[in-house]
């Protein structure tokens, strides 16, 4: 058998619609039956059962998701025809900062010092310390360490403690 007529492997993944490399996985999985063709003075050429590669393209364009087409009767409201009116709330001058400060106040009452937890680089700005002073204090132990030896980490009242 010459295999003339079936289809190389960049004709197959054309005819498919998928990469070279996708045919030859494929094949590797035993869903693609491949030979060799001979050819005159040069290495073997890789070949595909033409009815493989055309039952794998149908199921591949069977199994291809169709695009959504809205109906052109479809009407969609918007958002303003179907909600309320809002209105504005009216604010003093400088209430609406007075407003902000007691939200961010209670919500940073919320959180614990030692919740905080800072990398090296934060624990240095927050400390007013370079952070090799810093590793040279977790190091003789005088600064505990939350984190892991490669990645330190350091508690926010253990800082304070400085």
């Amino acid at each position: 058998m010459k295999y003339a007529d079936w289809p190389t492997k960049e004709e197959a993944a054309q005819r498919i619609g998928v990469s070279v490399k996708t045919v030859e996985r494929l094949a590797d999985d035993k869903k693609l039956q491949q030979k060799f063709r001979p050819r005159p003075g040069g290495t073997p050429l890789a070949v595909f059962h033409p009815g493989d590669v055309e039952r794998i393209a149908s199921e591949r364009a069977a199994g291809a998701a169709r695009p959504f087409v809205m109906p052109p009767e479809a009407v969609i409201p918007s958002p303003a025809s179907t909600l309320p009116a809002l209105r504005q709330p009216s604010l003093e001058p400088g209430a609406f900062a007075e407003l902000l400060g007691a939200a961010i106040a209670r919500a940073l009452s919320a959180v614990k010092p030692s919740d905080l937890i800072f990398t090296p680089d934060e624990a240095a700005i927050y400390s007013k310390r370079s952070k090799i002073t810093l590793g040279r204090l977790r190091i003789e132990g005088k600064l505990p360490n939350a984190g892991s030896k490669r990645h330190p980490l350091y508690r926010r009242e253990d800082l304070d403690k400085l």
